[in-house]
């Protein structure tokens, strides 16, 4: 199977406000038809309980990217999520207790395996399958970042050379030779990710923006 290009993606970070249409034309039509000082009282402060109000309280969906688990580290998911722990329609839960205990021991008991310094650990999810998930660790500050699948199995072999998952401590290429599951969809190949110490790249899946 061919990889793709390196095509690097984030999460966008646009401002809810920055397309919002409404104020100026709202000052337009109170220039216009000469509203009175009243309710220009009344709709400012409704404008201000509708839009200004809920961010500042429940906080803007951008918070959300980076999510605190036990032990001072936070997931940062870059692609598409719902609450920051798991990718959009996805069943794994990055920051549960179970993720969160194994990574720090990982980290505290073993020395960075990745380029620049990383930590690149799979994290069994169903056993049975022999099914694991894939986390890119940078200790330093404290971020855990989820490979874009759910979890991927190795083909037959997996220990041998050219097969199974791939990298080195030199470079920032991550390749899985076998299966990956992504949104309930199982692929076979050879898969190549690229991490470019703030997302992934190369090989596209569905949880990629």
């Amino acid at each position: 199977m061919s990889n793709l290009d390196c095509v690097c993606y984030e999460r966008s970070h646009n401002n809810f406000f920055s397309s919002f249409k409404w104020p100026g034309l709202f000052a337009r039509m109170a220039w216009d038809f000469q509203l009175s000082r009243p309710v220009m009282k009344v709709a400012s402060a409704v404008f201000v309980l509708l839009f200004l109000l809920p961010p500042l309280v429940f906080g803007g969906a951008d918070e959300r990217v980076h999510v605190d688990v036990a032990g001072g580290l936070r997931v940062v998911i870059a692609g598409e999520t719902l609450d920051g722990c798991s990718f959009s329609y996805s069943p794994i839960d990055f920051c549960d207790e179970r993720h969160g205990l194994l990574i720090r021991k990982m980290i505290r008991e073993q020395k960075p395996n990745f380029f620049n310094g990383l930590f690149l650990i799979s994290i069994p999810e169903r056993v049975e399958y022999d099914q694991k998930s894939l986390v890119v660790v940078n200790k330093e500050a404290g971020e855990v970042y989820p490979l874009p699948i759910d979890s991927y199995s190795e083909a037959k072999g997996g220990n041998s050379p050219g097969k199974g998952l791939l990298f080195n401590d030199h470079d920032n290429k991550i390749c899985i030779v076998g299966d990956i599951l992504v949104y309930r969809v199982i692929k076979s190949g050879r898969f190549c990710f690229f991490f470019d110490g703030k997302g992934f790249s190369g090989y596209r899946t569905e949880y990629m923006r």
